[in-house]
């Protein structure tokens, strides 16, 4: 199953058809290309080569197999939604 590689705001994260979930945070491009460093090492292709999807298509994948409760957990772990207890 394809990893894909998702940009919201100029910030990019990936995400996992596996768990159907963000499995880095979003983080500036610089940050995110190190990540992809040592994730991928010398078999890394350029990030205009990668698999790509949008915010939209990874939402709407998540929404297949979690719940609502599960979605929402994964967005704040990964830094789209705020936490209103951490307010």
């Amino acid at each position: 199953m394809p990893r894909y590689n998702v940009e919201a705001d100029d910030e990019w994260a990936c995400f996992s058809t596996i768990s159907d979930g963000f499995i880095t945070p979003f983080m500036p491009l610089e940050e995110y290309e190190k990540w992809r460093d040592r994730e991928y090492g010398r078999t890394k292709s350029p990030l205009e080569h990668a698999n790509k999807m949008s915010l939209r298509e990874a939402l709407f994948d998540m929404g297949i197999y979690n719940s609502d409760k599960e979605i929402i957990e994964n967005l704040r772990e990964v830094g789209i939604m705020h936490n209103k207890e951490e307010s």
